[in-house]
């Protein structure tokens, strides 16, 4: 959350300052993803790229299929979150399927259990709201969440049970602040008596890594462009090695396989996550990509040098190989004094061509600490 000063701000002056988006490039899952060809799939990624009706094809949406009811889509966002409403950019109406785009009177639910233990249920969800009409091709719709949605951290955007199936978005916006930022009610605020109006904003964990300067071992270099260690840290989870957003050495088995990141300054890192490449070929050597991950390490050091494994006080080191198209989090070694700079190493059983599609780092929340602001409504 970043404070800005205003004199006198209005109250829609002070709304639009605290009512952020808050899912752009974020994690996100699906019931299921239309896949034309090998190398292609409309995935949920699509839903929260920041690309808002690039063109009229389906090419930036995303888009669930029939046969995997209920059919959904779900955004991480990494934290706890107060959610007041969410925007949907609905997809067109694809020619080349026999059902239409549908939308209609669909629900927005949140949940705080993990998307990939527990796949979202109709009613089950706590609901944020359910559209009350349809919705038509490329119609934008904002939904207000009731005033009883509690805090949370995944927010399902899901078709009613008589659906088609197919539900194609091409963008899908929440907004609201981190839980616990705002301590008033803002139905009173709009009330001019209730003055002086107080706000504590609690410190709130960022991510230490987001578009950090990095570097690696080495870096692959495929039709788009060069896959370095920037995009690692670019704060895009897409886990599609096709589109780019992720970073991949080009060292071979046994070999350095390594990232580094300045965090700039030296932090205490309690814990961090990891974001792993899916699979968009035939599924017959899913395992294989899954160990270019295996028993992978993290790393932390105050030197400027090349990192040398084993050389370097570790943070942690995964356990086995990571499930293919999943983001995992990991505990930091609690002993561990602040450092500058995060390495990220394959293991040196590992096949060889290190692939990150997103990695962040995350320190201790010491929760005394709150900031106090004042402003008046006129």
């Amino acid at each position: 959350m970043t404070a800005k000063h205003f004199k006198s701000p209005t109250m829609i002056t002070l709304i639009t300052i605290l009512f952020e988006v808050i899912d752009w490039g974020h994690f996100t899952s699906t019931s299921s993803a239309s896949n034309p060809n090998y190398y292609f799939y409309y995935d949920s990624y699509y839903a929260v790229d920041g690309k808002k009706f690039m063109n009229d094809s389906l090419a930036f949406c995303s888009l669930t299929v029939p046969g995997f009811d209920p059919h959904w889509i779900g955004v991480d966002l990494k934290n706890l979150f107060t959610i007041f409403y969410t925007i949907l950019y609905a997809g067109t109406n694809h020619a080349g399927f026999p059902k239409r785009n549908d939308l209609d009177y669909f629900i927005v639910g949140v949940s705080n259990r993990s998307l990939d233990v527990h796949p979202p249920v109709r009613g089950t969800l706590d609901l944020c709201a359910q559209y009350p009409d349809v919705v038509a091709s490329k119609q934008v719709v904002r939904l207000n969440c009731s005033s009883t949605t509690p805090p949370a951290r995944y927010v399902i955007l899901l078709q009613p049970s008589n659906s088609t199936g197919y539900m194609s978005v091409c963008e899908f916006e929440v907004y609201g602040v981190p839980y616990g930022s705002m301590k008033y009610n803002i139905n009173r605020c709009l009330d001019i008596k209730f003055l002086p109006l107080f706000i504590i904003f609690e410190e709130f964990k960022t991510n230490l890594l987001l578009k950090s300067p990095s570097t690696s071992s080495s870096y692959l270099t495929v039709g788009c462009g060069n896959l370095t260690a920037a995009l690692v840290v670019d704060g895009f989870h897409d886990p599609y090695f096709s589109n780019c957003h992720c970073g991949i050495t080009a060292d071979t088995y046994g070999k350095p396989n390594w990232f580094k990141f300045d965090m700039k300054t030296g932090y205490n890192v309690d814990y961090i996550a990891f974001t792993s490449r899916r699979w968009e070929d035939p599924p017959t050597n899913m395992d294989f990509l899954a160990r270019l991950s295996d028993n992978f390490t993290i790393g932390l050091t105050n030197v400027t040098s090349t990192p040398v494994r084993n050389n370097y006080p570790s943070c942690a080191t995964w356990p086995g190989y990571v499930k293919v198209g999943s983001r995992v989090e990991m505990k930091c070694n609690a002993n561990l004094p602040k450092y500058r700079y995060l390495i990220a190493q394959a293991s040196p059983t590992a096949s060889g061509k290190f692939m990150i599609c997103e990695l962040e780092a995350y320190e201790p929340t010491d929760a005394s600490i709150y900031f106090i602001f004042q402003f008046s409504v006129v």
